[in-house]
């Protein structure tokens, strides 16, 4: 009888997640979950920080409601305290309403980093989505002039507005310290490492969004192989975010190129 109910469990659990993937469940377990969807006894004395606090508090003024993503916009502040002494700016594929540049942007002016931000997006809901039937609209802006007023105390924000194959080339800095990788397409995704990466300066980092996220298992894969065949590793946070960091060889990026971009 118990092995019967584990295996109950096990079947219902595979088939919730066969169901999350083709976009058709139905159930909304947000509700249920603590925020970034678990918790953990271990010390959080981060999340008492003042810079911290007002960070977070950036982001929800910018998106217009919480999205309870602690842990993210923390390892995010990490990334951006760690590469603070490079020469280079930052990149953001994928901004939405700017939930986690807002944290970015606020955490500059507190700490005096004078880097700019690069911020990739079509600032609206695209046609259509390269993670399948995954309801991601919350998550997108309406127009671009919303997100551009959200950002308007901010003078070191740059907003390039369109596809990314178009704006990319035109509109990316010589030098990057730090990408954030949010498009929700992973083709898309890589083309976009690939153009970028030769940028990258040595001791700069990568954050993938949503590389160990639930429903995303195509994506978790693809990006795996792509850093593996460059001989670099992902490390991945119970958030769900990827990180890549350092980057302490970039000669093997210098070849890179992307199809996408020629």
């Amino acid at each position: 009888m118990r092995h019967q109910s584990k295996l109950a469990i096990r079947l219902h659990a595979i088939l919730d997640r066969l169901l999350t993937r083709a976009g058709l469940s139905s159930v909304d377990h947000s509700a249920e979950l603590p925020p970034d969807c678990f918790d953990t006894p271990h010390l959080k004395c981060w999340f008492d920080d003042l810079t911290f606090q007002q960070c977070y508090q950036s982001s929800i003024t910018a998106a217009g409601s919480d999205y309870r993503i602690p842990w993210r916009v923390h390892q995010l502040l990490w990334c951006l305290n760690a590469t603070e002494h490079l020469d280079g700016d930052l990149v953001e594929l994928g901004t939405g309403k700017g939930f986690m540049m807002a944290a970015a942007a606020s955490y500059f002016q507190q700490t005096g980093d004078p880097r700019l931000i690069h911020l990739f997006d079509l600032f609206r809901k695209p046609d259509f989505s390269g993670e399948g039937l995954l309801d991601l609209s919350k998550y997108y802006a309406s127009t671009p002039n919303d997100v551009m007023q959200a950002f308007s105390r901010y003078s070191n924000v740059c907003f390039h507005v369109g596809d990314v194959r178009q704006t990319l080339p035109s509109g990316a800095p010589d030098k990057i310290s730090f990408l954030h990788v949010d498009l929700n397409n992973w083709r898309l995704e890589i083309d976009c490492m690939r153009f970028l990466m030769p940028r990258m300066q040595q001791g700069s980092v990568i954050l993938l969004d949503d590389f160990a996220n639930r429903g995303f298992d195509e994506a978790f894969d693809q990006h795996t192989m792509f850093f593996r065949d460059l001989g670099l590793s992902i490390l991945t946070t119970p958030a769900g975010q990827g990180i890549v960091a350092p980057l302490r060889d970039t000669n093997c990026l210098k070849n890179l190129s992307s199809a996408a971009f020629e």
